[in-house]
Formats: C-alpha cells, sequence, structure tokens
C-alpha cells in the first residue's frame, strides 16, 4: 500500500484553543471527522453561522454570528470577524494514528477514560502512559510480539510509558537503548540514548524475556 493509497484517520476536536481537548468524532478524512461531530449527541440541530443583520440595526454590527443552537456569540462590523467567531465555536480536524481511531469508534467519542497527546510520528495518539506495558515490533505499541514467537533482531519494550529499543549484535547479545523523551532529530527521527546490552539466549522467546524481566 502506498503513501497515496493508504488510509488516513482524522479525530474532530473543539476548533476553540482553550477547550478541554475532548474528541467529539472521527472519520478517514478531515470533513468526514467533523460531519461526524455535529451529527453527535451533543450537539444540536442549529449549526454555528453568520447572519447579515437587519437594516434597521444599522450601527450597532452589520453581521450576528450564531453558535452551535442558535447562540448568539456576538455582533461585528467585519464579516470575516464574524466568521471567525463561528469558526471558533464549531470543530477541527486532527490527523490521528488508527489505535486513536479504533478506540473511538470502538468507545465512542468520549477521551475521558484516557489521555490522548502526540506520537513519535506526529500524529494524535492514545497516550504513552495508556498503552499497555509489553513487548512490541514497532516503538509506537501498535504491533505486540506474539507470546510464543522468538525476539526479532530488533524489538521494543514498554514500560509505564518509557520505550527501550533491544538491537542484537550477535547469537547471546542485545544492545538496549532507551528513547528520549521528546527527542528528535530534524527529520523528525527518534533520538535513542544508549543504555547497555544484555544478554539474551538465541531462541529466546518474547513471553520467556518478558518472565525474566518480570523477576528482574
Amino acid at each position: 500500500m502506498t503513501s497515496e493509497t493508504a488510509i488516513r484517520y482524522f479525530i474532530a476536536v473543539p476548533a476553540h484553543p482553550q477547550s478541554n481537548g475532548a474528541i467529539f468524532g472521527i472519520g478517514t478524512t478531515a470533513e468526514a471527522a467533523i460531519e461526524d461531530a455535529w451529527q453527535g449527541e451533543n450537539c444540536g440541530p442549529d449549526r454555528p453561522h453568520v447572519a447579515r443583520e437587519e437594516p434597521e440595526y444599522e450601527g450597532q454590527g452589520a453581521f450576528v454570528a450564531y453558535g452551535s443552537g442558535g447562540r448568539e456569540l456576538g455582533r461585528f462590523y467585519d464579516e470575516d470577524d464574524a466568521q471567525e467567531a463561528v469558526d471558533l465555536d464549531g470543530f477541527t480536524a486532527r490527523e490521528c494514528t488508527e489505535r486513536l481511531y479504533r478506540l473511538i469508534e470502538a468507545n465512542g467519542a468520549d477521551a475521558n477514560s484516557f489521555s490522548w497527546g502526540e506520537a513519535s510520528n506526529g500524529l494524535d495518539d492514545i497516550s504513552g502512559e495508556d498503552i499497555p506495558d509489553g513487548l512490541y515490533h514497532d516503538e509506537d505499541g501498535f504491533k505486540p510480539l506474539e507470546a510464543d514467537k522468538i525476539l526479532p533482531e530488533v524489538f521494543y519494550q514498554l514500560i509505564g510509558g518509557e520505550v527501550y529499543r533491544y538491537c542484537s549484535t550477535g547469537p547471546t547479545s542485545y544492545d538496549c537503548h532507551e528513547r528520549r523523551k521528546g527527542g528528535r532529530d530534524h527529520h523528525y527521527r527518534t533520538i535513542w540514548h544508549g543504555i547497555g546490552s544484555q544478554q539474551i539466549d538465541n531462541g529466546t522467546t518474547a513471553e520467556a524475556f518478558s518472565k525474566v524481566a518480570e523477576a528482574a
């Protein structure tokens, strides 16, 4: 699947910068996510819009901004100012990971039971603290390592939001690196910090490694 044909995922959040970060809708396009938000239970039938004021009110503001549910947001001399007020009362779309998209799809557009933020690839995602501890094929915890599978040459361990990378350097040895929080290079690649090496016997399964790690 190429980047041109890959499915993208979006969440719809309140457009106002001081919003509480709740998620109101999802979609595979920005427009679909915003439309999903407007179709939600928390939104009334009347969407924000700008109306031209009646001539008899001339001088009090030429345009009226109405928010969701028909609330009057204010009167403005400039139509662009009125439109800005309307836009801030609506939703904006943000691109997210498939994991966050699927979580909302399965549980509804409610972010009160988990936290979310920016993943290492720049997309919105479940926060690291909410990703289950374990062994993964990738640093973001999308693909868990099957318990009965032999450890690959490169794998990742997530513990309490911290991420560690293991890279094989021989039949019984792996170099271990810690992901630096917030650290990325100018290509937006993760910066890893070496923290030593660890002996892991050839043929060790993910389950066996996890048991040793838990006992340590």
